[in-house]
């Protein structure tokens, strides 16, 4: 029998959630790119894979430099289809794109505005407000 472990040994050095965050991203980024994916994780013949693993075997700098890479080839990626601009992204919605929701584009965004606008013009409602003392 072989057993293996998605996590391989990270969580020896890591925390859970960083060992998850960690996972989704190498799986978001093999969604993406395959070829690049293998680019960043292996660049070079010297970075061997443990027996039982399945991820390179990289000590905790160089998976910080290999995640770094991850999430702009998938931020890259998600800017290029949606035609948005990188800097106007905040935290949250990075980490959504890297679990994989879909977030509406602006223009789908702007629509759904003017949508509820135009609701709340077509119901001519109108707020009396009375105070009393």
């Amino acid at each position: 029998m072989v057993l293996f472990n998605l996590y391989d040994d990270w969580l020896k050095s890591v925390s859970s959630y960083t060992g998850f965050s960690r996972l989704m991203l190498i799986l978001r980024s093999l969604h993406v790119n395959v070829d690049k994916t293998r680019g960043i994780m292996k660049p070079n013949k010297t970075i061997l894979t443990k027996p039982n693993h399945i991820w390179p075997s990289l000590n905790d700098d160089e998976w910080i430099k290999v995640e770094v890479e991850l999430k702009n080839l998938v931020i890259n990626d998600y800017s290029k289809k949606n035609n948005i601009n990188i800097a106007s992204l905040t935290q949250l919605e990075i980490r959504d794109i890297i679990l994989g929701m879909e977030l509406p584009t602006p223009s789908a965004m702007a629509e759904q505005i003017s949508q509820v606008e135009a609701a709340r013009r077509g119901e001519g409602a109108t707020v009396t407000v009375q105070t009393t003392n």
